[in-house]
């Protein structure tokens, strides 16, 4: 799918997942943290990707009983980013 969606739209990736986010894992609880706040953790494509990406990791692991998602900065996300 994500080769498709690459194809069709011409996506790449212009950010290393440090760039977007940050993840941390102990005792069952995985925390994704935006951490984009030049584009006020915009929901762009790259970004979505990586969160994506992050929680499927763990669909095998029966440890995780959590996934928090949080942000740097004053607020969550602006929203969607279609860039």
């Amino acid at each position: 799918m994500l080769k498709l969606s690459r194809a069709i739209f011409g996506v790449s990736r212009r950010f290393n997942s440090t760039d977007l986010t940050t993840v941390k894992f102990d005792d069952g609880i995985k925390e994704i943290t935006l951490c984009h706040q030049k584009t006020r953790n915009a929901l762009s494509i790259a970004m979505m990707q990586n969160i994506i990406d992050n929680i499927s990791k763990e669909n095998n692991n029966n440890s995780l009983r959590i996934i928090i998602i949080s942000a740097e900065g004053p607020i969550f996300s602006a929203g969607h980013n279609q860039r």
